[in-house]
């Protein structure tokens, strides 16, 4: 081989195809908590149900959801039930806890595998704006929820 041939050779960039790679990503628990804090229970739902479909188990993710909607209905009731003073302050640091626990305990293991095969978190930029997205929504859901119940079952918010 003539000498300019093997230096283009050596100097050239990877062949690897984007659909060849293996590697994916995924949220930490703890960007799970920080987005169930900041967008409430949709958020925190929504990157725990990603990292289920991530790891390959969709079923494990549509229960996810279904329980989230739990979640979002006991929340918006006890929220329409308390008294007007109250603060839901600690309810949210609970709620964000309890994803926190629940994607340890779920993901601990597999991100660490992940993490060695080259598996990446995704970026907290990502995480802030899908959670301002959750809140927008929770708070539409509320406003619709709240505009259509009797008088007497929203009588703590006016």
């Amino acid at each position: 081989m003539i000498p300019d041939e093997q230096r283009a050779i050596l100097n050239a960039p990877p062949q690897v195809s984007v659909s060849d790679s293996t590697a994916g990503r995924f949220y930490s628990p703890w960007q799970i908590c920080v987005g169930a804090l900041l967008g409430g229970p949709l958020a925190g739902g929504y990157f725990y149900s990603r990292d289920h479909i991530s790891f390959g188990s969709p079923n494990k993710a549509r229960t996810s959801l279904l329980w989230t909607g739990v979640v979002v209905i006991c929340l918006f009731a006890i929220g329409l039930s308390s008294p007007r003073q109250s603060s839901g302050t600690v309810l949210a640091a609970a709620v964000a806890g309890m994803y926190r626990w629940f994607a340890r305990q779920a993901f601990d293991e597999t991100i660490s595998t992940r993490r060695n095969q080259g598996w990446t978190q995704y970026s907290w930029w990502r995480v802030v704006g899908l959670s301002v997205v959750g809140l927008i929504l929770t708070l539409a859901i509320l406003f619709l929820l709240v505009s259509f119940l009797p008088d007497q079952w929203t009588s703590n918010l006016q």
